[in-house]
């Protein structure tokens, strides 16, 4: 019997296994810093991904973000299908909802495509994280594997990125397109001038601005970088950077007045305070300054999470004396978009911690050059010993912070393992997931499908029930957080949002317990002036087992 030429001898197949072997072993050891930063940061964002223990919808954003990618995905636009009157998404940017519209089309069933839509974040963690390890390398100049796992375990396991890398957010891919964008112009300041560089940067910086509107910043100063480099890049920059956002602008809806002050909060309240705090410039100024403070705090409490303070001014004092050196290898360009995006921050009413997540890596990098700097002016020291104290001194606090990083991660894994839920910020909520589900179902059970719900998590409701809703008050972020030292968190008036919730034709108000969010004093007042309100038209229809969730059905009011 004669072998047929297609078929392949087991000597041949082995030599073809041995060859793809040879060629895989070659590419690892060319590429190994790469290939070890892409394996810590698939593990580290998984790490996230399976002990997130916060339900889709409880940060509310969420919720939102979810609900628009669902519109997306059945072709009915860029609108809020949640909010009665089904009207345009004109709050956030177009790309993250987009991305999860993708994975949305290709898994439409809720909940079961939950874990699917967190993938786009966990995917946006592992590239900020490989991004960050690049950053690492070329601002400090260390080549070790060490010193880079070491950095990335620091910043993976930081409860920032741990809890917003594995929810429904857009702060992930908005951190790995800034950290993206950084990586091209640090290397372009270090010589590496290809037009490819060009396009790269113009791409993330109007994918930035495409995510979070405070990527603005990231434009401007790219711009900037592009005209003082030529005119012809100038031209390049500006042509497809401004291509890139009139099509995202083109993509949304145009909006519409919208007198009902409930529905404002889901058309664009953030940019719209934003400009009316511009307007009152000492109330600006004033909210700037307190931003400052919580900045600090922030990059205390979630940047550099050690629980001695001592250890933690002495990692602020290594951030201090490293940012000079890192400044100055990272260059103008860098430096300007980062000046211009926290003016940016500092300016927004809202406190300011997710907004300083991409600024974690230049932190860390940052007490990592101050330690370097330190340990080198210690060589020149004549005595031996004295000069090794000091170098163990100034890596103490690093090592310190890599500790309470393990530390802390085992810690939330064994949180994760209880049967209660958490908050974004890993703090531990007073309620169970099973006070929601008994309100879903009593809600799925004794509603009609038309019915309107007033409650605080209405975009989660909608995804559950598919029931329409709003929030039952007004956002007024400027009285949740300023001023800073005598905060009175107002969410409007009783009878005010009453008429508002009848302008909806809202048929029932859900009162679910508040745990994590600024205004929840307020909001705690105001049911019980809302309830008086309504008057006999407010009767309790439903109370959860665990008395935390109650439903009351709202009679419209007398013609």
């Amino acid at each position: 019997m004669t072998a047929s030429p297609n078929d392949s001898s087991p000597v041949e197949a082995t030599d073809a296994r041995t060859a793809v072997m040879s060629l895989a072993r070659r590419l690892a050891r060319r590429h190994r810093f790469l290939v070890v930063a892409f394996l810590l940061a698939l593990g580290l964002s998984f790490y996230g991904h399976v002990t997130l223990t916060v339900p889709l919808g409880l940060f509310h954003d969420d919720g939102i973000y979810a609900a628009t990618a669902k519109s997306l995905a059945e072709g009915h636009g860029y609108r809020i299908p949640s909010v009665p009157g089904f009207p345009a998404q004109t709050k956030y940017p177009i790309l993250y909802p987009l991305l999860i519209a993708g994975v949305w089309k290709l898994a439409p069933t809720f909940p079961d495509n939950v874990d699917a839509l967190r993938l786009v974040s966990a995917l946006a963690t592992v590239c900020f994280l490989v991004g960050s390890a690049h950053l690492h390398r070329e601002l400090t100049g260390e080549e070790s594997l060490l010193s880079m796992s070491a950095f990335l375990a620091a910043l993976g396991l930081n409860p920032l990125v741990t809890n917003l890398g594995a929810m429904v957010l857009s702060d992930m891919l908005f951190a790995a397109l800034c950290v993206a964008m950084w990586v091209v112009h640090v290397r372009w300041e270090g010589g590496s001038h290809r037009w490819s560089m060009v396009v790269g940067s113009s791409c993330l910086s109007a994918c930035a601005m495409g995510t979070r509107v405070p990527g603005a910043a990231f434009l401007v100063a790219g711009s900037l970088w592009a005209a003082r480099t030529g005119w012809r890049q100038f031209l390049t920059y500006v042509g497809i950077a401004g291509t890139l956002v009139l099509a995202s602008r083109l993509a949304v809806p145009s909006s519409t007045a919208i007198d009902n002050p409930l529905l404002s909060y889901y058309t664009g309240y953030e940019t719209s305070v934003f400009l009316d705090l511009l307007r009152e410039p000492l109330r600006a100024v004033q909210i700037a300054a307190d931003n400052c403070v919580y900045a600090v705090v922030m990059v205390g409490e979630l940047m550099m999470p050690v629980p001695w303070r001592v250890v933690s001014w002495m990692l602020a004092a290594l951030v201090v004396i490293g940012i000079v050196p890192t400044g100055r290898r990272a260059g103008r360009t860098v430096g300007a978009s980062l000046v211009l995006y926290m003016l940016i921050v500092l300016f927004y009413p809202f406190i300011p911690t997710r907004y300083l997540l991409p600024l974690a890596p230049l932190l860390l990098i940052a007490g990592f050059n101050g330690a370097t700097t330190i340990a080198s002016r210690a060589r020149g020291s004549r005595s031996t010993m004295s000069s090794d104290i000091v170098k163990a001194m100034a890596f103490a606090p690093l090592a310190v912070l890599l500790l309470t990083s393990f530390a802390w991660a085992r810690w939330n894994l064994d949180q994760s393992r209880l049967p209660r839920l958490r908050l974004w910020t890993g703090g531990a909520a007073t309620y169970q997931w099973t006070g929601f589900q008994d309100t879903f179902d009593w809600i799925n059970g004794h509603t009609d499908k038309d019915a309107v719900m007033a409650g605080a998590f209405d975009p989660m409701y909608y995804l559950y029930t598919g029931r329409r809703g709003v929030r039952p008050w007004i956002p007024m972020p400027d009285t949740y957080f300023y001023p800073m030292r005598d905060r009175h968190p107002y969410v409007g008036d009783a009878r005010r949002i009453r008429e508002a919730l009848d302008a909806v034709k809202a048929t029932y108000l859900v009162v679910d317990p508040l745990d994590g969010f600024a205004e929840q004093p307020a909001v705690a007042t105001l049911y019980p002036q809302l309830l008086r309100e309504y008057g006999s038209r407010a009767t309790l229809a439903f109370e959860s087992g665990d008395g935390l969730h109650r439903v009351y059905r709202l009679s419209p009011p007398p013609k």
